[in-house]
């Protein structure tokens, strides 16, 4: 076999697998491609309001399943005042679970303050306390 017959027989099958990934990868990519159908929340929520999260995941689920940061998600409503923590999770085909775990308060310090496990004190809302 020829030099050129060898250089063939492994380029072009790497240069189809490239193309075929990288044509996949761009059309995955467009909007509506693998839509989040389902937003379920885990949580036993007493202070954050599900339209709270509502309002801070929305923005970031138009990616699509695949290219939604889940990190970014995370970190979102690790903002709300109220969280301690979140998990973030896909599950195939069209599922988005998010599990929140409120922090616990221990006592209220003033009208505006309030002071949660690890005495970590916040200052939520005061329509919240």
């Amino acid at each position: 076999m020829s030099n050129w017959m060898r250089f063939l027989s492994i380029f072009l099958p790497l240069a189809i697998i490239v193309a075929g990934t990288g044509s996949f990868v761009i059309w995955s990519q467009q909007s509506g491609r693998f839509p989040l159908k389902t937003i379920e929340v885990r949580a036993e929520l007493k202070c954050v309001k599900e339209e709270d999260i509502e309002v801070m995941v929305s923005p970031l689920l138009s990616k699509g399943f695949f290219w939604l940061n889940v990190r970014s998600v995370q970190d979102n409503l690790g903002r709300l005042p109220w969280i301690h923590s979140v998990d973030v999770r896909r599950v195939w085909p069209d599922r988005l679970v998010i599990s929140v775990e409120e922090k616990t308060v221990q006592a209220v310090l003033g009208e505006e303050g309030v002071l949660s496990t690890g005495v970590i004190i916040f200052y939520p809302e005061a329509s919240t306390i």
